[in-house]
This record gives structure tokens, sequence and C-alpha cells, in this order.
């Protein structure tokens, strides 16, 4: 059985078959004239491109659990902060780090007067 294409890349048939495919040079027979292949360098389909604000977005996700169980006004206003910046630099991710500061900040509000209250 012929050796197939590599999936990981796209291939276009002009005519012929594989009978020319070389498996260990990935490559194809250049001496079968009936045969052509052109093989693109890219990988098929779109690349993963990481958001420009990511760095921001993961430092607000990082306060967000310090705030938890240190300082969690100053911290968790802090990364509300940072997922804004995170957020202006084109991070979709950053609204659920904005908003897991914000839930701190009003709970940690509702457990200060609870406590003093009570």
């Amino acid at each position: 059985m012929a050796a197939q294409p590599r999936p990981d890349r796209e291939h276009r048939y002009d005519e012929g078959d594989d009978t020319g495919y070389d498996e260990d040079r990935r490559t194809y027979d250049e001496a079968d004239p009936g045969f052509a292949l052109h093989e693109v360098d890219e990988p098929v389909g779109t690349p993963a491109v990481r958001p420009e604000g990511r760095n921001w977005t993961t430092a607000s996700f990082i306060l967000a659990v310090v705030a938890v169980f240190l300082l969690p006004i100053v911290a968790a206003t802090v990364g509300v902060f940072v997922g804004l910046a995170g957020l202006r630099r084109g991070d979709p991710l950053a609204r659920w780090a904005i908003g897991a500061n914000v839930v701190i900040v009003v709970l940690s509000i509702v457990a200060a007067i609870a406590v003093s209250v009570g």
C-alpha cells in the first residue's frame, strides 16, 4: 500500500497517482512526470493567535486568587483595573477576570458588614 500524504499539510493533486511518493523525504519523486504535488508549508486552518492583553488578564486572575486569601478589597480592586487594561488591549477573557474581581470585592464588603454587625 502506498503511503498517504501527511494530514497536517494541504495537498493539491494535478494528475496521476501517488506512486512517486518517498516516505523518508516527505516529497514526491520528480522523475515521475505524470504526478505533480504542490505542498503548502503552512498548516491547514487558522493558527491560534494569543491576544495582546492576555498577560494583563492572567495577572488579573492571579490578583483575584490572592484577594481570596489576603487583602481582598485592595487586591481585587487592583485586579479590576488590571483586567480593564487586558480588555482594552483586546483580550475577551478579561471580562471574566473583571467579573471575578468585582464579585470578590462585593463578597468582601458583605462579609465585613456581617462580621461588624454580629
